[in-house]
């Protein structure tokens, strides 16, 4: 349910439960009946205003947000193409190359903040049905064993057959996402992935997560080390994207890690 529409009935459910209270104490002349309903009418428009306003941050966060992760970017690239119509730089296979990875990356991270706005404000539908977690295990890791043998990583899994009802595709992008950040911190060892009933789990070998970080990292645009995440390409908000289609699906995301000696994500359907 949107927005919205949660707030039209939440006022529509106050008003048909305080107004005839109002009249029948009017009508016998019954005062602290009208002023108790006065004041649940006043405490409801108040908490709404709140919302309200938090909703207003949350927007004005938003774009400060995508503004300064736009920033950069996009200035490397305007000043390599004047540095290149300037004939400053000669404008050859490797620089041009390098300016359409960076509006590819761009053009990702629009997608993602798009789908993202799309989750926030609940305007995703999800197409749920039966299947098989091990299943859904195999196939990612197959996507990103390619990935591992270049790296020199070892990925293992650890499924057992296990049937649910949600939205594969969702599902599907919330298991790369998080594997795809696995292997990114990863640089030695092994990546785990795994399911116990219900509950997948992405275990990792890699850098770890400070304690202080742990609350933060669903947050968008959260990164623990922003000069390694730019190093690597991270757009900051993979995981937030994980964490809101859990979300919208009635599951969750846990998170243990210990700095050093790597992380386990662990998703619950």
């Amino acid at each position: 349910m949107k927005f919205k529409t949660k707030l039209a009935a939440l006022y529509s459910v106050v008003g048909c439960l305080t107004v005839p209270v109002v009249v029948y104490a009017l009508s016998c002349h019954i005062m602290w009946v009208c002023v108790y309903a006065l004041v649940i009418l006043c405490v409801t428009v108040f908490l709404s205003a709140l919302v309200i306003r938090e909703l207003h941050r949350r927007q004005r966060q938003l774009s400060a947000d995508v503004a300064h992760e736009l920033r950069t970017p996009l200035s490397c690239l305007q000043g390599t193409l004047e540095a290149m119509l300037d004939g400053v730089w000669p404008a050859d296979k490797a620089r041009l190359e390098s300016c359409r990875e960076e509006t590819l990356r761009l053009a990702r991270l629009v997608s993602d903040l798009s789908l993202l706005a799309d989750l926030e404000w609940e305007h995703i539908t999800l197409n749920k049905t039966d299947f098989d977690l091990s299943k859904l295990i195999e196939t990612t890791a197959g996507y990103f064993q390619p990935e591992a043998e270049r790296k020199g990583i070892a990925l293992a899994l650890e499924t057992e057959s296990q049937i649910v009802h949600a939205d594969y595709n969702r599902a599907a992008q919330v298991l790369i996402n998080i594997t795809a950040n696995a292997l990114k911190y990863t640089d030695q060892g092994t990546i785990t992935l795994g399911n116990r009933g219900k509950e997948v789990f992405v275990a990792d070998t890699g850098a770890g997560i400070e304690r202080a970080a742990l609350p933060h990292i669903f947050e968008r645009f959260y990164r623990t080390d922003a000069s390694r995440s730019r190093g690597t390409g991270g757009s900051g908000v993979g995981l937030a994207i994980a964490a809101a289609l859990m979300k919208a699906q009635g599951g969750g995301i846990r998170v243990t890690s210990e700095p050093g000696k790597g992380s386990v994500f662990r998703i619950g359907f």
